[in-house]
């Protein structure tokens, strides 16, 4: 991260903001190579204490820009690789890859790509009535930049978010509410953080990976090597769930995008793709997740 001095670098931005979208007046100028938004599931936003309403992925080329005024949201823009410029109070940095800039609600914010010409970043818009006040509590309202911290849990909550798009639950809501939580803890004392060891990381990607399998607890423990009950303590320490409820949440979330997917395929043949013997048992619990069966998920929620 880097201070700078020389603040002609975003006179290409205009001090008159063209457009608007609610309370935010804006100004954006498109220059980019790949762009994926996903959008998560929330509830009015008067009832959702703390949650991320989008999570934003974009490579950016150069001379893309943004400035924005009266946001209603915090924006955390983390950059993955390039540089990007930013400036809010009157205070302008350099960021490089791991570094990153919270554009605060209410404030006058802006960022254009640097000297690299390029800049791959994740973006996360945050909301909620608990927001000014744990910014206000924590110190984050009065910072701009962060850098010197490892950004491997940022990325990490960036993907676990992007698992939640297309599905409308209270489960749902409730892990995106502690994943924004875990968000701003982390940001707010990096060096406090309880970073969930790499190997726990490798068995959870495993699981993923390996839906179509049965996996039972003695096994994962065998693999990570040690006790079902010392594993499932593991889980919920760092996951807030065992290991059973981490496996069906899995198994859960790829039938839909699945289902979402191909239209045309049977329950039967989902069934055996996420690791299912019988079609009744699996039906059973997916509409206990979803609040719906397999069939009718399949018709009413819009296909990917």
């Amino acid at each position: 991260m880097k201070r700078l001095r020389d603040l002609s670098v975003f006179q290409p931005i205009p001090e008159i903001l063209s457009e608007s979208f609610g309370t935010m007046s804006y100004y954006l100028r498109r220059s980019r190579k790949e762009y994926c938004v996903r959008s998560l599931y929330f509830e009015k936003r008067e009832k959702q204490l703390l949650y991320t309403s989008l999570i934003t992925e974009v490579h950016l080329l150069a001379g893309a820009c943004f400035r924005r005024r009266n946001a209603p949201y915090l924006s955390v823009e983390c950059v993955r690789d390039g540089t990007l410029y930013v400036r809010q109070r009157n205070e302008a940095y350099r960021l490089e890859p791991g570094e990153i800039f919270l554009m605060q609600p209410d404030l006058d914010g802006e960022f254009l790509v640097g000297e690299s010409g390029f800049c791959k970043k994740e973006s996360f818009s945050i909301f909620g009535t608990l927001l000014p006040g744990f910014l206000q509590k924590s110190g984050l309202d009065q910072v701009n930049v962060i850098g010197g911290i490892n950004s491997s849990p940022v990325h990490r909550i960036f993907q676990h978010l992007g698992t939640l798009e297309g599905i409308q639950t209270p489960a749902a809501l409730q892990e995106n509410s502690q994943l924004t939580f875990e968000l701003l803890y982390y940001l707010s004392s990096p060096g406090h953080a309880d970073f969930v060891p790499k190997k726990l990381l490798d068995l959870k990607t495993y699981m993923a990976d390996t839906l179509e399998q049965e996996h039972s607890i003695q096994e994962l423990a065998s693999l990570y090597g040690c006790s079902p009950y010392h594993l499932t303590r593991l889980f919920q320490r760092f996951f807030h769930q065992t290991p059973y409820r981490m496996l069906i949440e899995f198994r859960m979330k790829a039938a839909a995008e699945i289902l979402r997917r191909e239209q045309e395929i049977s329950i039967k043949e989902v069934t055996g793709m996420v690791g299912y013997q019988n079609a009744l048992n699996f039906s059973t619990e997916f509409r206990k997740y979803f609040g719906m069966s397999p069939r009718e998920y399949q018709k009413y929620i819009d296909p990917i």
